[in-house]
């Protein structure tokens, strides 16, 4: 039978003494591979049968290789007890477990113990159980019949890997969770700060709290902008969260389009004037109705122009065209930017991914609005 791997069964290789020399002058050794088992694993059998829980528990503790601590249960109740007393690695579940069976128990199990593997097994081999059992987690399902012939060292080596896969992605699922919320409570945290000193300066900026000079006023500017560029950074992270969570749902509804992209450019017109951008803007007298989500729509096209003002050399060429043709409308955006490279085309729609990386980026921002114009 074959071993455990590595990872769950250390081996030393270990050098005896010498044993004479060969052919060719070389000192020879005895090398002896000496299993230092470092680990323990629990395996709990529940079968209603006394003889098939002993038959199977004492072929289990004939494995050679690794040290196991087997246990029995004659019903799921008691089973449950047993697993919630102490942690199993693995269970071996009979499906005929009365007085209800043994896939009530397996979901109990997996709901309660979702690190513990569990093998289904039966007398008679059926596919809907089968299928029912690995729906609900069970890692393998094999007959009476064929776990007496089966090697159980390969079987538990089978197993133990892919409980260990298991539990790691769901580790890093843990992981990615509590990034996620991190992420999220700390951009709440800032909008608050950030929405009354952008409130503020604005007050000041108007002259509402007294004259300002020119160079008050230019630095205002700077601020106001800068906050609210990191406002908007802000909204798309927590649009990403949402996103990802299902959280906000798609209202589908006729938007006119060239009203849309209208509003769209007043949004963005700040940032064009900045940037001296020449503006050109191509669209038919007619309205163009399409089926979407207005809102999301437009983060699609606040999105693309930001992009394009960001990416655009000052005093740059910015084409936005809206067309129908075929039934379908069409928005392009273009702009007088570098472009794409190559090697990061095919990432443009990862989270958080950005062509300019690091400190010293030449362009700001966090990769997400293409993202979330995909999405």
């Amino acid at each position: 039978m074959n071993p455990l791997p590595p990872r769950h069964q250390p081996f030393a290789i270990l050098l005896e003494e010498r044993h004479g020399v060969d052919d060719n002058g070389l000192v020879c050794y005895n090398a002896a591979v000496s299993a230092t088992p470092e680990q323990t694993f629990s395996v709990l059998v529940i079968d209603d049968e006394l003889d098939s829980r002993t038959i199977l528990s004492g072929e289990l503790e004939k494995v050679p290789g690794v040290t196991l601590k087997v246990d029995t249960a004659s019903d799921g109740n008691e089973a449950l007890n047993k697993l919630k007393a102490t942690p199993f690695d693995l269970v071996f579940l009979d499906y005929r477990l009365p007085p209800t069976n043994g896939l009530d128990i397996l979901e109990r199990i997996r709901q309660h113990h979702p690190k513990t593997a569990v093998v289904m097994t039966t007398a008679a081999g059926n596919e809907q159980v089968a299928v029912a059992a690995m729906k609900k987690g069970a890692m393998d399902y094999i007959t009476q019949q064929d776990l007496r012939q089966t090697d159980l060292a390969q079987l538990l080596r089978r197993v133990i890997e892919i409980r260990d896969l298991v539990n790691q992605n769901m580790e890093l699922r843990q992981v990615n969770q509590m990034k996620n919320e991190f992420i999220a409570n700390v951009s709440h945290e800032l909008r608050t700060p950030l929405t009354v000193v952008i409130g503020y300066a604005n007050t000041m900026k108007d002259g509402s709290m007294g004259p300002l000079n020119e160079a008050q006023q230019k630095a205002l500017g700077s601020m106001i902008d800068r906050a609210e560029g990191l406002m908007a950074t802000l909204n798309n992270i927590l649009r990403i969260r949402e996103v990802h969570e299902g959280h906000k749902q798609l209202l589908v509804k006729p938007v006119e389009l060239n009203g849309l992209v209208a509003a769209a450019l007043e949004r963005a017109g700040r940032e064009i004037r900045r940037r001296k951008l020449k503006l050109a803007v191509e669209r038919p007298k007619s309205e163009i109705w399409v089926m979407a989500d207005e809102e999301r729509l437009g983060d699609v096209v606040d999105n693309l122009l930001s992009n394009a003002c960001k990416f655009s050399p000052a005093d740059g060429a910015l084409r936005v065209t809206v067309s129908e043709a075929g039934g379908q409308a069409r928005l392009a955006i273009a702009d007088a930017g570098p472009g794409v490279p190559p090697e990061v085309l095919p990432h443009i729609f990862d989270t958080f991914s950005a062509a300019n990386q690091g400190p010293t980026r030449e362009y700001p921002g966090l990769g997400l609005g293409l993202p979330l114009s995909k999405q």
